[in-house]
C-alpha cells in the first residue's frame, strides 16, 4: 500500500537497531568513476576554451573526490596506472602544473609536476617538463635529475639529452658531461652544441682531453672536428656561463649584522646582566627557524661608553648590590675573630612562618636556616597601609580583593571560656622564646645598619665598574655560549660575597643551559690547557654546584612528606628532584673536582679551600643519596684538612680553628669542625632512626613507643633546652610520626592524642603539622566516647592545643599572598578544633539549658522570649566554609572539611524529626545545600537557589557512603506514579545526580534477580514470572528508588530508551512493582507508535519483535493491578493498533505470502483484536474517578464490534454512548473548531459525529430511527449540557441535522450483496481489478463504505416502518438518505475545515454514489477548484490537496490533533486511499496532464522523516493509470 505520515509526525524513531537512518546509500564503484570522468572532462572543455580559473577549480574538485581520495600508488612501477582514480590524479596532475606554468607561477607547475611523477615515473615528457621548470627556477641538481631519468626512460630522447649537457657543464661535472657529449656525437657528428662545450672543457682542464681520448676514439668519431662558427659558439657558452651566474647568486651568502642582546641591559648590576644573556639564550634557541648560530657574535658596543648609557637609564630604579663579606679578603678565618653581621638592603631569602609556640633558636654558627615554621603575623604587618588600592572602577563587589582578618581574633570567640587563654601579657611557655628573640634582634640592628650604611655607596660603584669591564673586555666574543661562560667564570670568583636576592638562581640558570652545549671540563690531569682556564673552570663549577645541591636541600626541606613507613631515608631522592635526578653532568663534574683537588699546585695558596668545599659538597650529596658510609669518609677528609690547616697555621697556647663562610647557601653555608661534628651526629641519628624503622615494619609499635616517648618535652622546665635539641636534628620530623603512628596501631588514643599535642606544639614542619593533626583527627574520630579529650581536657595542654591549632589556621589563612612560603592546606585544624569546642559544649550542657530557662519571661505565662542560636561548633564549621570558599579553599583535601560538615549536619536534622519544629533548621538545611554545590555542583550553575554561592572549586568525587544522605535530602517525598503529571518527577539535576549515583551503587555477592531473566521474560522466551531468589539482598531504600526514580524521568520527558533500561533494572530489584511494569509497557508501545508513524518500511519487521515485550508488560501490570482503568485502555489502544496494522499487512502482502504465514498473520490480526476487546471490556468494569473515559471506552467497543462483523445494533449503540458521554461530559460544539486550540472534547465530538455518517446499517427502520434522533442532537444542535457553567457557542439552525447515517452495501436484512464491478474500486466489495490492487492496501481500522443503488441488492425486505418524513419510493429514500450524508459532511466541515476524513467520504460520494455522482465535483473536493471555494454550493471546504507546492504534494494536510482518533498508521492509510480516488477520478475525467504531473510529483524522493508516500508503490499505482490512459 502506499504510506503517507502527518507531517506533523515524528520525525525520528527511537532505538533504531541500524542507527541513525541514512539518508543516501554510499556510492557504487562505478557511480564514482563515472562522476570523476564527468568532472574531469568538464575540467578539459574550460581549459580548451582559455577559462583557465575555472578549469583549475574544476580539477581540485575532482581531487577531492572519493575515488581519488581513495586511490593509492602500490609502489610498483610495473603494474603502471591501472586505477582509474590513478590515471585521472596523474592526468590532474599534469594540466595543473600545464595551468600553472601558463600563468608563470613556476614554484606552484613544480609541486604538481613532482606530485605527477610521484604516480608515474616512466613518461619522458613529464621528466623533460620537471626538468625545463627547474631550469627556470634555477634548481639545477633538480634539472640534472630530470634529465637524466628522461633518458633513462628513452635513450634517445635528445631534448633531455641537449639540456642535460648544458647543466652539466654549468655544474663543472666536466667527466659526466663529455661523456654525455660523446653520446649526443653518436647520434648527431654535426652537433655544434658538444663540440663547443668539448673544446671548451679541454680549454679549462686540458687533462681531460687525454683521459677522454679512449671515449671518443671507441665510439667511431672523427677525429677532427666540424669547425663552428663564433656566433653560435657564444651563443652556447653564454647559456651555459648565464645559468652559472644565476646559480652563484642564489648561493651567495648575505652578509648578516651581529646579534644584540634580546633583553638590553638596564642596570650595571650582574643579577640584569644575566638576566640579559639569560633572555638571549632563551631567545635564540626557541625562535622561528632557521634560528641563528649560537656562535655568533653578540654586539656589545651600545655599552662602551659607560657615562652615556647611564644618562638615558638616569630615572631608573634602584639597585641591589653585592655585599662584601668580612671573611672575603681571607676565607680562612680562626673563629675566635669577631664577626660583624648586617642585614642586607633586601631580604636574603623569604623567611618561612612559624606558629607562636614553636620558636626558633638561634644558631650562632649560621647553619641550617631552612627549618622555619609557621610564626604568627605581626599586628603591625596586618594593617591596611601597604595593601594595593584597587581601581575604584571595579564595581563587583565579589571580585574586590578581601579586606585582612585575623583570624585569631575571629575564632577565639567561638572557644568556650575555660579553653581562652589567660592574659598574654603574662609570661608563660608561648611568649618567652618570642620576647627573647625579639631582644636579640632588637640588640643586633643598629650594628648590621651601620655597616651597610659605609658600604652601600662602595659596593654600588664597584659593581657597576666591574660589570662595565667585562663588557668591554668581551666585545670580542664567539657568541652568546662564549659569553655565558665568561659570566659564570667572572662570577665564580666572587663567591664569597654575598650576593643579592634573585643572584644565584640566575647564575645556576645559566650555568644549567651552558652545560648542556659543553661535552666535559677540562681535565686538571691532563692540563691540555692553560693552568688558569682549567682553574676557573674548576671554581665555576664548583660554585655552581654547590648552589644545585642547596637547592635540592632546600625543596627536600620543604617539600618532603615525611612517612611512618618510608622514614627519612635518602633513597627516594630520585622521586623528589625528578627522574633526571642529579642530571647529565653531575657525576661527572664531581669526578672531574675531585681529580682537581688532588693537584695543589694548580690552585697554589686556594688549594686547600678548594679542597675542603670539594669533600664538603660530596659529602653532602652522598647523604643526600643515602650513601652514608662514603658520606662519611668524605666527612673525614674535611675534618683531617682543617685539623691539618689549624695546626700548621696555630699559635702556641691558642684555641684558632679554621672556618669556611659560604654566604650564599641557605644551607650548610658554614664550614667548620663543630658543624662537620654535627653532620657526623645527624648520620649517627639517621641509623639510629633506620634501627626504629626496623623495629616499626617488625611490628613491635611497644618498643618503639618506649624508645621515643622519652625525648618528649612532657613538662614546661627544661622547653628552652629542649626545643634546641629538637630543631637542630634533621630526622626528628621522621621520630615523631613514628611514635604517633605506633600509639594509632595500638589503638592508645588518649597517649596518641598527649604526644601529638605535644609534638605539634614541638614541631614545625608543614609536611610534619600535617601528619600529626592527622593522627589527632584519627585518634579523636576513632574514640567514640572523647575518653581521651576527657583526660586531656585536665590539663593545660587542651588550652595549648586549642590556641595552636587557631594560629595553624591564622597563618594558612593569611599565607595566600606570599606563595613562597610553604602553608598548612589540610583543613583538619578546622575539624579539630571544632571536635574539641563540640565536646565542650556537651559537657556544659546543662548549664546551658538552666540558662535558657533564666531567659524564659515568667509573665507570659511561660512563653520563651528567647531565640536559640546556632551552638558555636556549628558556627565554627560555616565561618570555615565561608571563609575558605572566598579563596576557592573549601575542598580541599578532597573535600575533608566539607564532608566532615555534612555528617554533623545529618546528624543534627536526624536528631530532630522527633520534634515538631527545629529552632534553626532553615540555617542547618541552607549550610548542607551550600556544602553539596560545592563539593558535586549540585544543583548545576543555571538551576541554583539564590542563597548559594559560587566558590569555584574542585569538586570532589562522589562515594556510595556520602551518597546514601544526600539521596534521602533530595528524593521526592512520595514516589511519582506512571500516570501521574510531569511536574511530579525528579528535575533533570536530580536526574544527573542520581545517574551519578546509579554508576557507584556497589555490587554484593547474595544471589539477585538477574538483568536476562528479565528480558527472558518479556520477551516470551521464559514463562516464569521474574521475582527476588531466596537468600536475596533486601536492597536499602536508595537502591529500591533510585532507578526508577531515573527511568520515571525519563518515561516523562519521553526518551523511551533511556526509561526501558532504568525500569529493567528496577524490577530486578523490585520484581512486583506495579509502576515499573506498566511504565515499561507505556515505553516500549510509544516506540511501536512511533515505528508505525516514521512510515519507514523496514520498520515493518520490528514492530511484531517488538509486540511481543509490550504485551507482556501490560499482562504482568495488570496481573499486579487489574483494577486500574488507564493501563486497560492503553492495552487495548496497543492491541487494536497491532490488530490494524496485521490487517494492513494481509491486504498488502497476502497473495505474495506461504499459506503458513498467512494463517499465522490472520491468528495474530484476530487474537489482536479479541485482546482489544477484552481489554475495553475490563476497563468498562473498572471504578474511575468519573466517566471523562467511557466516551472511548464505547467508541472503541464500536469499532471492534464493527470489524468483527457484529449486527448494526451492537456497535451503532456503542456509538451513540460515546456521544451521550461527551455530552455529558459537557463536551463543546463550537461553530469553528480551531487546529491548534481545539475546545474541550469538541474534536472527538466531531469524529464521532462522522463516524456514525459513515457507519453501515442492516436495517432502514431502524437507521431512520436512529437519523431521527441525530437530527436533533447536541451536535447538530450545538448545545451543551450544564447551561449555566458552559456556554452554548452556536444556536442550532432551524433545519440542522443530527446523526445521519449513509446506507450500506454489505448486509442488509440479512442478505449478501455484492457491488456492481462499474462502481469505483474503493468501495467494491466484489472481486477486485487490476486497478484497485493498490486499493486493497488501506487501513482496516476504517470501514469500507459504499453507497450503492438499493435497486442493485435485487432483493428487497418486507414492508419497513420507517421513520415519519422518509419517503416511501425506493430511490426517493435513497435520494433522501445520501442528501442527509452529504449535509452531514459538509456540517464537519464547516466546523472543522481540516478534517480530511469528511474531505474523503465526500469525494468518494461524488465519484461512486449512482444518484449524486459528479466526477468534477470529486475532483475538486480532493484538489481544490479555480473559482474561490465558497463560490460552489458542492465544496464545504477548500480541497484536500489544495495546497500542494512543487516540493511537497500533501503540503497542508495535517493529522488530527488527538491521539485516540487519529492511532498510529490512521492518517497513512487514508492518505493512500485519498491519492487512489483521485488517480482513479482523473483517469475517468481523462485529464491525462494532471495525471502526469501528479505522477511525476510522487515520483519525488521524500526528504528523511517526512516520506508521505512509499516511492514504490506511489511509482506503481501512477504507473498503472498511465498505461491504462495511455491504452
Amino acid at each position: 500500500m502506499i504510506r503517507i505520515a502527518a507531517l506533523n509526525a515524528s520525525s525520528a524513531v527511537e532505538d533504531d537497531p541500524e542507527g541513525t537512518l541514512k539518508s543516501h546509500k554510499s556510492q557504487t564503484k562505478e557511480a564514482q568513476e563515472a562522476e570523476a570522468f564527468a568532472l574531469y572532462h568538464q575540467a578539459l572543455d574550460l581549459q580548451k576554451h582559455d577559462l583557465f580559473d575555472e578549469s583549475a577549480k574544476a580539477y581540485h574538485e575532482l581531487l577531492e573526490t572519493r575515488l581519488l581520495r581513495e586511490a593509492v600508488a602500490s609502489g610498483d612501477e610495473r603494474e603502471g596506472l591501472k586505477h582509474p582514480g590513478l590515471m585521472l590524479k596523474y592526468s590532474t596532475y599534469k594540466n595543473l602544473a600545464q595551468l600553472a606554468a601558463q600563468r608563470d607561477d613556476i614554484e606552484t607547475a613544480m609541486e604538481f609536476y613532482l606530485e605527477a611523477v610521484l604516480l608515474d615515473s616512466t613518461d619522458v615528457n613529464l621528466w623533460y617538463k620537471i626538468g625545463h621548470v627547474a631550469l627556470r627556477l634555477t634548481r639545477l641538481p633538480l634539472a640534472r635529475h630530470a634529465f637524466e631519468e628522461g633518458l633513462a626512460c628513452n635513450p634517445d630522447h635528445w631534448p633531455c639529452l641537449d639540456n642535460l649537457i648544458t647543466v652539466l657543464y654549468t655544474l663543472s661535472d666536466y667527466t659526466t658531461c663529455l661523456y654525455f657529449i660523446c653520446k649526443a656525437l653518436e647520434k648527431d657528428n654535426c652537433y655544434s652544441k658538444g663540440l663547443v662545450i668539448k673544446e671548451k672543457i679541454f680549454e679549462e682542464q686540458p687533462c681531460l682531453r687525454r683521459d677522454s681520448l679512449r671515449m671518443f676514439l671507441k665510439g667511431d668519431l672523427p677525429v677532427c672536428d666540424l669547425p663552428v662558427s663564433a656566433s653560435e659558439t657564444q651563443t652556447i657558452l653564454e647559456e651555459a656561463l648565464e645559468l652559472r651566474r644565476k646559480r652563484q647568486a642564489l648561493m651567495a651568502r648575505k652578509t648578516e649584522p651581529d646579534l644584540k642582546l634580546a633583553q638590553p641591559i638596564s642596570l650595571f648590576t650582574w643579577k640584569s646582566l644575566g638576566e640579559s644573556l639569560m633572555a638571549t639564550y632563551l631567545h635564540l634557541t626557541t625562535c622561528e627557524p632557521p634560528r641563528p648560530s649560537l656562535g655568533k657574535r653578540i654586539d656589545l658596543l651600545e655599552y662602551q661608553d659607560l657615562d652615556q648609557h647611564l644618562e638615558s637609564q638616569a630615572n631608573s630604579a634602584p639597585i641591589s648590590v653585592l655585599h662584601p663579606s668580612p671573611v672575603s679578603s681571607n676565607p680562612l678565618v680562626p673563629l675566635t675573630e669577631p664577626l660583624l653581621m648586617y642585614t642586607p638592603l633586601t631580604p636574603n631569602f623569604p623567611s618561612l612562618t612559624v606558629f607562636a609556640g614553636a620558636p626558633l633558636v638561634s644558631d650562632a654558627s649560621g647553619a641550617d636556616k631552612s627549618k622555619k615554621g609557621l610564626k604568627r603575623k605581626k599586628i603591625t604587618e596586618e594593617t591596611g597601609e601597604t595593601a594595593k588600592r584597587r581601581s575604584a572602577r571595579v564595581r563587583n563587589t565579589k571580585c574586590k580583593k578581601e579586606e585582612k582578618v585575623d583570624f585569631q581574633e575571629l575564632l577565639v570567640k567561638f572557644l568556650p571560656s575555660r579553653l581562652r587563654k589567660l592574659d598574654p601579657e603574662e609570661e608563660g611557655p608561648f611568649n618567652h622564646y618570642e620576647i627573647q628573640s625579639t631582644a636579640k634582634e632588637e640588640n643586633s640592628q643598629p650594628l648590621g645598619s651601620h655597616r651597610m650604611s659605609l658600604d652601600l655607596t662602595v659596593c654600588m660603584e664597584s659593581e657597576k665598574q666591574d660589570v662595565h669591564k667585562f663588557l668591554l673586555a668581551n666585545l670580542s666574543n664567539g657568541g652568546i655560549l662564549e659569553l655565558m661562560m665568561r659570566y659564570l667564570k667572572v662570577i665564580s670568583q666572587k663567591f664569597l660575597v654575598k650576593w643579592p636576592p634573585g643572584l644565584p638562581e640566575v647564575v645556576l640558570d645559566i650555568y644549567n643551559n651552558w652545560r648542556k652545549h659543553s661535552s666535559s671540563l677540562p681535565n686538571p690531569l691532563l692540563r691540555d690547557c692553560h693552568n688558569q682556564h682549567i682553574r676557573e673552570m674548576m671554581l665555576m663549577s664548583l660554585s655552581c654546584m654547590e648552589l644545585q645541591l642547596d637547592q635540592w636541600l632546600l625543596a627536600k626541606g620543604k617539600s618532603s612528606m615525611v612517612s611512618p613507613r618510608n622514614g627519612p631515608s635518602a633513597s627516594s631522592a630520585n622521586g623528589k628532584f625528578g627522574p633526571d635526578f642529579p642530571g647529565t653532568h653531575f657525576l661527572g663534574d664531581l669526578l672531574q673536582l675531585s681529580f682537581a683537588s688532588s693537584e695543589r699546585d694548580l690552585f697554589e695558596a686556594s688549594w686547600l679551600q678548594f679542597a675542603v668545599r670539594v669533600y664538603w659538597l660530596k659529602a653532602r650529596f652522598l647523604a643526600l643519596q643515602g650513601e652514608m658510609e662514603q658520606a662519611l669518609e668524605n666527612y673525614d677528609v674535611c675534618t683531617e684538612m682543617l685539623q691539618h690547616s689549624a695546626a700548621l697555621e696555630a699559635v702556641p697556647d691558642s684555641d684558632k680553628r679554621v672556618v669556611i663562610r659560604l654566604p650564599n647557601l641557605h644551607v650548610d653555608s658554614v664550614v667548620s669542625l663543630e658543624e662537620i661534628d654535627k653532620n657526623l651526629k645527624s648520620l649517627e641519628r639517621c641509623q639510629s632512626l633506620e634501627e626504629l624503622q626496623r623495629l616499626y615494619e617488625a611490628g613491635d609499635y611497644r618498643a618503639v613507643v618506649q624508645l621515643l616517648r622519652p625525648t618528649l618535652c612532657l613538662n614546661g622546665d627544661s622547653r628552652t633546652e629542649h626545643l634546641e635539641l629538637a630543631i637542630s636534628i634533621p630526622e626528628r620530623p621522621a621520630q615523631l610520626l613514628l611514635l604517633q603512628d605506633s600509639l594509632l596501631r595500638l589503638k592508645d588514643y588518649q597517649q596518641c592524642l598527649e604526644c601529638s599535642e605535644v609534638a605539634l606544639n614541638e614541631e614545625e614542619w608543614v609536611a610534619t603539622v600535617t601528619q600529626l593533626l592527622q593522627g589527632i583527627n584519627h585518634s579523636l574520630s576513632a574514640d567514640s566516647s572523647s575518653s581521651s579529650l576527657s583526660e586531656v581536657s585536665a590539663l593545660p595542654n587542651l588550652i595549648r592545643l586549642s590556641h595552636n591549632l587557631i594560629q595553624i589556621i591564622d597563618s594558612s589563612m593569611v599565607v595566600q599572598e606570599e606563595p613562597k612560603e610553604p602553608f598548612v592546606s589540610s583543613v583538619l585544624p578546622w575539624i579539630i578544633l571544632h571536635r574539641i569546642i563540640q565536646h565542650e559544649e556537651e559537657n556544659v550542657q546543662p548549664l546551658c539549658c538552666q540558662h535558657e530557662e533564666q531567659l524564659q519571661n515568667p509573665q507570659e505565662g511561660g512563653e520563651s522570649w528567647y531565640t536559640p542560636m546556632l551552638p558555636p561548633s556549628l558556627m565554627l564549621l560555616n565561618t570555615a566554609h565561608e571563609y575558605l570558599g572566598r579563596r576557592s579553599w573549601c575542598c580541599n583535601s578532597d573535600g575533608a572539611l566539607l564532608k566532615f560538615y555534612v555528617r554533623v549536619l545529618q546528624k543534627e536534622l536526624l536528631a530532630s524529626t522527633t520534634e515538631d519544629t527545629h529552632p534553626y533548621k532553615e540555617e542547618l538545611e541552607t549550610a548542607l545545600e551550600q556544602c553539596f554545590y560545592c563539593l558535586y555542583g549540585f544543583p548545576s550553575k543555571k538551576s541554583k537557589a539564590r542563597y548559594l554561592e559560587e566558590h569555584s572549586t574542585q569538586q570532589v568525587e562522589l562515594i556510595w557512603e556520602d551518597a546514601l544522605f544526600m539521596f534521602e535530602y533530595f528524593k521526592p517525598k512520595t514516589l511519582p506514579e506512571f500516570d501521574s503529571y510531569k511536574t511530579s518527577t525528579v528535575s533533570a539535576d536530580l536526574a544527573n545526580l542520581l545517574k551519578k549515583m546509579a554508576t557507584i551503587v556497589p555490587q554484593t555477592d547474595k544471589p539477585m534477580l538477574r538483568l536476562e531473566e528479565v528480558s527472558s521474560y518479556i520477551e516470551g522466551t521464559l514463562t516464569k514470572v521474574p521475582a527476588l531468589p531466596e537468600g536475596a539482598d533486601f536492597s536499602p531504600p536508595v537502591v529500591t528508588e533510585l532507578y526508577y526514580l531515573l527511568a520515571d524521568y525519563h518515561f516523562k520527558n519521553k526518551e523511551q530508551s533511556k526509561a526501558i533500561k532504568f525500569y529493567m533494572h528496577d524490577i530486578c530489584i523490585c520484581p512486583n512493582r506495579f509502576d515499573s511494569w506498566a511504565g515499561m509497557a507505556l515505553a516500549r508501545a510509544s516506540r511501536i507508535q512511533d515505528k508505525l508513524n516514521s512510515n519507514e518500511l523496514k520498520s515493518d519487521g520490528l514492530i511484531w519483535k517488538q509486540s511481543t515485550p509490550v504485551l507482556s508488560c501490560f499482562k504482568r501490570a495488570l496481573e499486579i493491578d487489574g483494577s486500574n482503568l488507564s493501563l486497560w485502555i492503553e492495552y487495548g489502544t496497543i492491541s487494536y493498533t497491532l490488530h490494524s496494522f496485521a490487517s494492513r499487512q494481509l491486504k498488502q502482502w497476502k497473495s505474495e505470502l506461504p499459506l503458513e504465514v498467512v494463517q499465522q498473520m490472520e491468528e495474530r490480526r484476530n487474537g489482536m483484536l479479541e485482546t482489544a476487546k477484552h481489554c475495553f471490556t475490563s476497563a468498562s468494569r473498572c471504578e474511575g474517578d468519573g466517566d471523562e473515559e467511557e466516551w472511548l471506552i464505547h467508541y472503541m467497543l464500536g469499532k471492534i464490534a464493527e470489524k468483527q462483523k457484529q449486527p448494526p445494533g451492537v456497535y451503532l449503540f456503542h456509538y451513540k454512548q460515546a456521544g451521550h458521554f461527551l455530552h455529558e461530559e459537557a463536551a463543546r460544539y463550537p461553530k469553528k473548531i480551531h487546529y491548534h486550540n481545539p475546545p474541550e472534547l469538541a474534536m472527538e465530538a466531531l469524529e464521532v459525529r462522522q463516524v456514525l455518517s459513515k457507519t453501515p446499517s442492516s436495517s432502514l427502520a431502524e437507521k431512520a430511527g436512529h437519523i431521527g434522533n441525530g437530527s436533533h442532537g447536541p451536535f447538530a444542535g450545538g448545545q451543551v449540557l450544564h447551561e449555566n457553567t458552559f456556554q452554548a457557542t452556536l444556536e442550532a439552525p432551524s433545519n440542522s441535522l443530527g446523526w445521519v447515517l449513509p446506507l450500506s452495501g454489505k448486509v442488509w436484512g440479512g442478505v449478501a450483496a455484492k457491488a456492481p464491478s462499474h462502481l469505483c474500486p474503493c468501495f467494491s466489495c466484489a472481486d477486485r481489478s487490476q486497478d484497485s490492487t493498490a486499493v486493497g492496501l488501506s487501513d482496516s481500522n476504517s470501514t469500507q463504505d459504499t453507497f450503492m443503488e438499493l435497486g442493485s441488492l435485487g432483493l428487497l425486505p418486507g414492508p419497513l416502518q420507517f421513520a415519519q418524513g422518509l419517503p416511501t419510493d425506493l430511490e426517493e429514500q435513497r435520494t433522501f438518505l445520501t442528501e442527509r450524508c452529504t449535509a452531514a459532511f459538509h456540517l464537519c466541515l464547516s466546523r472543522f475545515p481540516q478534517h480530511y476524513k469528511s474531505l474523503y467520504r465526500l469525494a468518494c460520494l461524488y465519484a461512486c454514489s449512482p444518484t449524486h455522482k459528479n466526477l468534477p465535483w470529486a475532483r475538486d473536493v480532493l484538489l481544490g477548484s479555480s473559482l474561490p471555494w465558497q463560490q460552489l454550493r458542492h465544496m464545504p471546504a477548500q480541497g484536500l490537496f489544495c495546497e500542494r507546492n512543487k516540493t511537497n504534494f500533501f503540503n497542508g494536510i495535517w493529522r488530527i490533533p488527538v491521539d485516540e482518533i487519529d492511532r498510529p498508521g490512521s492518517f497513512a492509510s487514508h492518505m493512500n486511499r485519498s491519492i487512489v480516488l483521485l488517480l482513479n477520478v482523473l483517469s475517468q475525467l481523462k485529464d491525462y496532464p494532471t495525471l502526469l504531473k501528479i505522477s511525476s510529483m510522487l515520483q519525488r524522493t521524500p526528504d528523511q522523516g517526512k516520506s508521505e508516500l512509499r516511492k514504490s508503490q506511489g511509482l506503481l499505482c501512477c504507473t498503472r493509470y498511465l498505461v491504462s490512459a495511455s491504452d
